[in-house]
Protein backbone atom coordinates (compact mmCIF):
# COMPACT_ATOMS: atom_id res chain seq x y z
CA UNK A 1 0.00 0.00 0.00
CA UNK A 2 1.27 3.60 -0.80
CA UNK A 3 0.79 6.39 1.49
CA UNK A 4 -0.27 10.11 0.47
CA UNK A 5 1.74 12.78 -0.10
CA UNK A 6 0.49 14.60 3.04
CA UNK A 7 -0.07 11.00 5.05
CA UNK A 8 2.19 12.65 7.65
CA UNK A 9 -0.22 15.40 8.43
CA UNK A 10 -3.02 13.52 8.25
CA UNK A 11 -1.75 11.28 10.21
CA UNK A 12 -1.07 13.92 12.87
CA UNK A 13 -4.26 15.62 12.70
CA UNK A 14 -6.15 12.57 13.36
CA UNK A 15 -4.08 11.99 16.51
CA UNK A 16 -4.97 15.16 17.43
CA UNK A 17 -8.69 14.19 16.77
CA UNK A 18 -8.72 11.17 19.29
CA UNK A 19 -6.42 12.47 21.78
CA UNK A 20 -8.84 13.17 24.10
CA UNK A 21 -11.93 11.83 23.15
CA UNK A 22 -13.66 9.55 25.33
CA UNK A 23 -13.85 5.41 24.72
CA UNK A 24 -16.74 4.04 23.12
CA UNK A 25 -17.46 1.27 21.46
CA UNK A 26 -17.72 1.21 17.67
CA UNK A 27 -17.30 5.03 17.80
CA UNK A 28 -13.65 5.72 19.87
CA UNK A 29 -12.06 2.63 20.22
CA UNK A 30 -9.07 0.99 19.68
CA UNK A 31 -9.70 -0.31 16.29
CA UNK A 32 -11.87 2.69 15.25
CA UNK A 33 -8.59 5.32 16.05
CA UNK A 34 -6.04 2.60 14.54
CA UNK A 35 -8.56 2.30 11.32
CA UNK A 36 -8.53 5.96 11.10
CA UNK A 37 -5.08 6.23 11.22
CA UNK A 38 -4.33 3.89 8.51
CA UNK A 39 -7.49 5.77 6.33
CA UNK A 40 -5.52 9.35 6.53
CA UNK A 41 -2.12 7.89 5.61
CA UNK A 42 -3.72 5.76 2.47
CA UNK A 43 -7.28 6.99 1.65
CA UNK A 44 -8.58 3.04 2.52
CA UNK A 45 -10.46 2.00 5.47
CA UNK A 46 -10.18 -0.91 6.59
CA UNK A 47 -12.47 -1.04 9.00
CA UNK A 48 -15.36 -0.81 6.37
CA UNK A 49 -16.53 -3.85 6.35
CA UNK A 50 -17.12 -3.58 10.27
CA UNK A 51 -18.19 -0.18 10.24
CA UNK A 52 -21.61 0.03 12.24
CA UNK A 53 -22.12 -3.63 13.51
CA UNK A 54 -20.61 -3.10 17.02
CA UNK A 55 -21.33 -1.21 19.95
CA UNK A 56 -20.48 -2.99 22.57
CA UNK A 57 -17.28 -5.66 24.07
CA UNK A 58 -19.90 -8.46 23.08
CA UNK A 59 -20.50 -7.48 19.23
CA UNK A 60 -17.11 -6.61 18.74
CA UNK A 61 -16.13 -10.41 19.89
CA UNK A 62 -18.85 -11.59 17.79
CA UNK A 63 -17.51 -10.04 14.69
CA UNK A 64 -13.81 -11.39 15.28
CA UNK A 65 -15.13 -15.07 16.02
CA UNK A 66 -14.25 -15.81 12.25
CA UNK A 67 -11.13 -14.56 12.62
CA UNK A 68 -9.72 -16.48 15.86
CA UNK A 69 -9.93 -13.11 17.64
CA UNK A 70 -8.32 -9.75 17.43
CA UNK A 71 -5.36 -10.63 15.99
CA UNK A 72 -6.67 -13.08 13.49
CA UNK A 73 -8.99 -10.00 12.11
CA UNK A 74 -6.09 -8.00 11.57
CA UNK A 75 -3.80 -10.59 9.41
CA UNK A 76 -7.22 -10.63 7.32
CA UNK A 77 -7.14 -6.82 6.52
CA UNK A 78 -3.21 -6.04 7.00
CA UNK A 79 -1.70 -9.50 6.34
CA UNK A 80 1.16 -10.93 8.25
CA UNK A 81 2.61 -8.76 10.41
CA UNK A 82 6.14 -7.54 9.56
CA UNK A 83 9.67 -8.32 11.37
CA UNK A 84 10.80 -5.27 11.91
CA UNK A 85 10.92 -2.22 14.51
CA UNK A 86 7.92 -0.16 14.00
CA UNK A 87 7.63 3.48 11.90
CA UNK A 88 5.70 5.90 12.33
CA UNK A 89 2.11 5.19 10.98
CA UNK A 90 2.33 1.42 11.64
CA UNK A 91 -0.71 -0.44 12.74
CA UNK A 92 -0.09 -2.44 16.16
CA UNK A 93 -1.08 -5.30 18.39
CA UNK A 94 -0.12 -4.18 21.77
CA UNK A 95 -0.74 -5.75 24.86
CA UNK A 96 -2.46 -3.79 27.70
CA UNK A 97 -3.63 -4.03 31.05
CA UNK A 98 -6.98 -5.33 29.55
CA UNK A 99 -5.94 -7.32 27.08
CA UNK A 100 -4.39 -7.20 23.32
CA UNK A 101 -5.51 -3.64 21.93
CA UNK A 102 -4.88 -2.08 18.20
CA UNK A 103 -2.60 0.93 18.45
CA UNK A 104 -0.64 2.87 16.04
CA UNK A 105 2.96 4.01 16.28
CA UNK A 106 3.53 7.79 16.66
CA UNK A 107 6.90 10.08 16.70
CA UNK A 108 8.45 7.01 18.76
CA UNK A 109 5.41 5.72 20.86
CA UNK A 110 2.56 3.44 20.62
CA UNK A 111 -0.66 5.21 21.51
CA UNK A 112 -3.95 3.39 21.66
CA UNK A 113 -7.63 4.60 23.05
CA UNK A 114 -8.37 4.69 26.61
CA UNK A 115 -11.11 5.55 28.89
CA UNK A 116 -10.84 9.12 28.89
CA UNK A 117 -8.44 10.11 24.94
CA UNK A 118 -5.17 8.56 23.64
CA UNK A 119 -2.87 6.56 25.70
CA UNK A 120 0.48 5.80 25.61
CA UNK A 121 1.96 1.98 25.66
CA UNK A 122 5.20 0.74 26.77
CA UNK A 123 7.75 -0.01 23.55
CA UNK A 124 7.97 -3.54 25.14
CA UNK A 125 4.15 -4.17 25.03
CA UNK A 126 4.08 -4.31 21.02
CA UNK A 127 3.40 -7.58 20.20
CA UNK A 128 3.18 -7.44 16.25
CA UNK A 129 3.54 -4.61 13.50
CA UNK A 130 2.09 -4.12 10.39
CA UNK A 131 3.62 -1.26 7.79
CA UNK A 132 1.28 1.15 5.92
Amino acid sequence: MSRLPDWRDRLRDVITAHAKKSFKWGEQDCCVFAAECYKAQTGIDPLQQWRGQYSDIRTARRLMVPYGGLRGSLESVFGEPHKRAPEDGDVLLLDTQLGDAVGVFADGRALSTGPSGLTPIPYANIKAVWGV
